[in-house]
């Protein structure tokens, strides 16, 4: 499984994000594409900020492999759409539009839960590095669709 190593630079500027993919040669080592969303200035951790809100997004889009059309959807926009006409992840969160795949919408409705549980919460020196499995982002993101599924189910019963 892949491992998103995030290593605070010396310039203490932002981190940068390399996700590691074991392979039959070793390891292949690319950089995390930054779905650009809230921050122009790149990665952040340590606090609930743009940066660490970008680094989230960028993790669950890799993870759900979404992320080339989350970056075309924010360059052009769609309008958004009516809640009611949403599937059920979209109308719980409020947020969401038909023209995006469904992993797409759950990268969005899921980014600042996932920044206040692993990138808020990673404080990183300078030169110094953290990692998360991504079987941590995969249980993390199961645990998520199905509270939210049975919060509905439940709502829609009582």
């Amino acid at each position: 499984m892949k491992n998103y190593q995030i290593t605070r630079t010396r310039s203490k500027v932002c981190c940068i994000v390399e996700v590691k993919l074991p392979s039959i040669d070793g390891e292949l080592l690319y950089p995390l594409p930054h779905v650009d969303l809230h921050s122009k200035n790149g990665f952040e951790c340590g606090y609930g900020g743009s940066g660490p809100a970008d680094l989230a997004l960028s993790i669950l889009a890799d993870h759900l492999n979404c992320s080339e059309e989350l970056e075309r959807f924010i360059r052009d926009p769609k309008p958004i759409e009516d809640a009611v006409s949403l599937t059920v992840m979209r109308i719980s969160c409020g947020i969401g539009s038909s023209n995006l795949s469904l992993s797409a919408n759950w990268s969005l409705a899921y980014c600042h839960d996932f920044k206040t549980q692993f990138i808020a919460t990673a404080v990183i020196g300078v030169g110094e590095s953290s990692s998360i499995p991504e079987s941590d982002v995969a249980e993390w993101f199961v645990r998520r669709i199905v509270g939210h599924y049975l919060q509905r189910h439940i709502q829609t019963r009582i």
